[in-house]
């Protein structure tokens, strides 16, 4: 773990550990100390600590295999909750912790497998999904007062219902779906009423909502096409609050301080891994904190990836990210790789990818296909291939061998797949 000034300067390292990986959490809202999740030599069995400086680090979740995660902040920052299966490893519990002694609450004790999802500010509604199949799922809302559990999203067929929020006065919750859709949606549930509100509906799946901390700003991600596409919507006007520019990149992972003042946020490009930055919102120019890029290598050697699309077998439009060696001319055809992603239902995304950069920068191509049956393109896309892995899909590769064959710039006696 390292620390840097929001300021801007060097980062300074904080924990030292040559056997465990330490993921941070969260800073305590008050003081300099943090909670970091850390497994046990690379054994995945993850436990939770707080990092006390000057002292040694305390694991609030000890014993031995079992699994544990940080679940966020009560709204009055003296109370966090964790999730863990150390009473049945089928099963995570929610406790909720003090910030002060560390003491503990079990708050839902869970028998039936369900994930936890958000509880509300209020503490009195906890947000449950309960996962059917790979894309059909449920949402279920716990009422700690009447200690009565309620089905939120009956429907028939495969629907994939996802909580994301509550509102900040714990009225609503909002969760995303492709009920009726396509794509993924934003509904806000009126919890007391079960009214029904679609809040936003844009022709890509919504991938996250959530609210600053005292509901100020909506954050939502939508994966437009391969790519983050950021909306941040100030509440009180009702206005989009407009981003600054950062050209060629993708924003991912917004935290927006205590304050609501200034946003974190993470960039990056084909030509450059993920660096963080921050923002004083609706201020001037963003910050820069970290430079991640091994500084033996010149930005500008690297490429980025362009979108494409081309006709499978059947007509079936297959997009794919296209990565063209910068000596690649039709003067000097160069070979070129098939790229598939792993899953089976993931999608090759817009962003760095260091083993595709190595492979580009001495003039390979590379085609990063995401052949029908990957996510991010509705969901009619992502069934096509059900009951027929290694059929269709593979057909879609073979016509992306053939899609690079035809570009006048490829060797098109030379193409592999990766």
């Amino acid at each position: 773990a390292y620390v840097i000034p929001a300021a801007g300067g060097e980062p300074a390292p904080i924990t030292e550990s040559t056997t465990d990986a330490i993921l941070v959490r969260s800073y305590f809202p008050a003081d300099e100390r943090f909670l970091y999740s850390s497994d046990q030599g690379g054994n995945e069995l993850n436990h939770i600590y707080v990092h006390v400086p000057g002292g040694e680090a305390i694991d609030l979740t000890p014993g031995e295999n079992l699994k544990a995660s940080f679940a966020g902040w009560s709204q009055d920052d003296t109370t966090f909750f964790v999730t863990t299966n150390e009473r049945d490893p089928k099963y995570f519990d929610l406790y909720e912790y003090s910030a002060d002694d560390y003491s503990r609450e079990l708050i839902y004790r869970n028998d039936t497998g369900l994930q936890f999802s958000d509880i509300s500010p209020d503490k009195r509604t906890i947000a449950f999904g309960k996962p059917n199949t790979t894309s059909d799922s449920d949402i279920l809302l716990y009422d700690r007062e009447r200690e009565e559990m309620k089905l939120i999203t009956e429907h028939e067929g495969w629907v994939a219902n996802s909580a994301q929020a509550f509102s900040p006065d714990s009225s609503a919750l909002y969760y995303t779906t492709d009920e009726g859709s396509e794509f993924k949606q934003l509904v806000r549930y009126e919890i007391a009423s079960g009214e029904r509100e679609v809040v936003m509906q844009p022709e890509w799946d919504i991938l996250y909502a959530y609210f600053s901390k005292n509901g100020k700003y909506m954050v939502v991600g939508i994966n437009n096409d391969a790519r983050t596409e950021l909306q941040i919507t100030n509440t009180e006007t009702m206005t989009p609050v407009a981003l600054p520019g950062v050209p060629d990149a993708d924003i991912t992972s917004v935290s927006i301080s205590r304050d609501e003042s200034t946003m974190a946020f993470y960039v990056s490009s084909g030509r450059s891994p993920r660096d963080l930055w921050v923002w004083e919102i609706g201020g001037g120019d963003p910050r820069r904190l970290t430079d991640s890029l091994n500084p033996g290598i010149d930005s500008a050697d690297l490429v980025n990836g362009e979108v494409v699309r081309f006709a499978s077998y059947d007509g079936v439009e297959i997009p794919g990210i296209l990565y063209k060696p910068h000596a690649a001319s039709a003067a000097n055809k160069v070979p070129a790789l098939v790229w598939v992603h792993g899953g089976p239902g993931g999608q090759s995304r817009v962003g760095y990818r260091a083993t595709i950069q190595h492979l580009v920068n001495p003039g390979y191509a590379v085609l990063a296909v995401n052949n029908r049956g990957s996510s991010g393109y509705g969901k009619t896309f992502f069934h096509l291939d059900d009951q027929r892995p290694g059929e269709v899909d593979l057909d879609d590769c073979v016509h992306a061998r053939r899609y690079l064959a035809g570009l006048d710039w490829v060797d098109g006696e030379r193409v592999g797949i990766i």
